[in-house]
Order: C-alpha cells, then sequence, then structure tokens
C-alpha cells in the first residue's frame, strides 16, 4: 500500500506554482528553453533557492535541467515536447491569418507540441526540398 498524497498532474501542478509566485512564474520557467531566461535568473526574481528551483525543473519536465540541456529537449507527463533553441539560430517573426493561427493550434496541440516547433519544423522543410527555388516561381 502506497502512502502519502496522490501526485498532482503537470497541470494542476503548473497552477499551484502559478497561484503561489506569481501568474507568469511557469512561463518564465518555459522561457528557459527559448534562452529568454536562466534558471538562476529566475531564482533571484522569485526569491527561490537555485536547488529547489530545479526540484522544480525536474518536476514539470520529468528530467534535471542538466540532462535536458544535453539531450537538446524533453517531454513532459502530457506529452508536451520542450526544446531548447540552438543559440546560433535567427529568429523569424511570422504572422498568422486567425484561421490558419488556429487550425495551426489544434494540429500542434494534436501532435503534443508547440506551436513554435510545427512552424519551425515546417519552414526548415521547406527550405531543406527546395523550397527557394519553387518561391522564386512566385516571385
Amino acid at each position: 500500500m502506497k502512502r502519502g498524497a496522490k501526485r498532482s498532474s503537470i497541470t494542476e501542478y503548473r497552477d499551484a506554482l502559478n497561484k503561489r509566485h506569481g501568474p507568469e512564474f511557469t512561463d518564465d520557467l518555459d522561457a528557459v528553453f527559448d534562452g529568454y531566461n536562466k534558471l538562476a535568473h529566475m531564482s533571484k526574481r522569485y526569491g527561490i533557492s537555485k536547488s529547489r528551483l530545479s526540484q522544480i525543473f525536474k518536476r514539470v519536465f520529468g528530467k534535471p535541467f542538466r540532462v535536458a540541456k544535453k539531450l537538446g529537449a524533453v517531454k513532459d507527463q502530457d506529452g508536451t515536447i520542450y526544446s531548447f533553441d540552438d543559440p546560433r539560430s535567427k529568429n523569424f517573426m511570422v504572422k498568422l491569418p486567425a484561421p490558419l493561427h488556429e487550425k495551426l493550434r489544434r494540429h500542434s496541440d494534436s501532435l503534443g507540441l508547440s506551436m513554435s516547433v510545427v512552424v519551425r519544423d515546417c519552414i526548415a522543410d521547406l527550405f531543406m526540398n527546395d523550397g527557394l527555388g519553387q518561391l522564386s516561381k512566385l516571385f
């Protein structure tokens, strides 16, 4: 027989973190993958020790930060994949019409991926398969 409280789902745990530390806490935690945030900065901002923040990271993403960084990506219990951006990569903004954005959101949710990962893969696939040659026909 197991003892202790039932472990909460990732969604419940994220909600509890936002309630305790503020509404932007889990967004800041997710921003670690984009390179916009560092765990050390979050530690200072939220007044949490680095070791406790590392424990939170492991609970949310299923792997310790160093392991996740080495692998380049992690998959949480809900099946969402979070990947680290290559520091040498460049940003590219994409604006989508509302219907296409909704379609992309539904598709990425069905795959368990973030929308940015799906768009990035589509653009990379387009350019890898002579997409630039095809685009030149349009212009």
